[in-house]
């Protein structure tokens, strides 16, 4: 069984240990308790055939903005990065930040054997429709249990994401 919160943490402080530039740019993390931490009762078959396939994720300090048809539909302080193998950073942030109140949950869903199933909301900015362009893993695998109930959105369906 894998303690994923405890993966994140010893990710993060190693992440700030081995890189200058890197200091400071994750959220303090402390140690989580034993009884804080999360047991992998629902464990993502995709590591299963692929073990050494990495997945990083990461509380971030830096402010991430996400602007559509000139609009911000976006704001967080809040959010954590998924860098994951071969794939440029996706940034999932908590639904307070994002203007909910313009998108519309679609009947999309999709599969990762990693973080499990997405659903997917469109935005509607103006005269300006984004099909799904948001997404979330609402009941993730346990090793992607950092975005629960978080938000990402397609980079190439929003004017532009901020980060910083």
């Amino acid at each position: 069984m894998m303690r994923c919160w405890t993966r994140l943490y010893l990710w993060c402080r190693e992440l700030c240990r081995n890189n200058r530039d890197h200091v400071g740019r994750c959220a303090p993390l402390t140690q989580p308790r034993p009884e804080d931490t999360i047991m992998s009762t629902n464990p993502a078959p995709g590591f299963t055939r692929q073990p050494d396939r990495r997945m990083h994720y990461a509380p971030t300090s830096s402010r991430v903005r996400v602007i559509l048809n000139s609009v911000l539909v976006a704001d967080s302080t809040n959010a954590i990065m998924l860098q994951e193998e071969d794939f440029p950073p996706v940034y999932y942030l908590p639904q307070v930040d994002v203007r909910m109140d313009l998108a519309r949950r679609t009947g999309r869903s999709t599969h990762c054997p990693f973080k499990g199933n997405a659903s997917y909301w469109t935005v509607t900015v103006g005269d300006k429709v984004a099909k799904n362009t948001i997404w979330a893993y609402e009941t993730p695998f346990d090793e992607a249990m950092a975005v629960r109930n978080l938000v990402a959105f397609y980079a190439n369906k929003v004017d532009v994401i901020q980060v910083g």
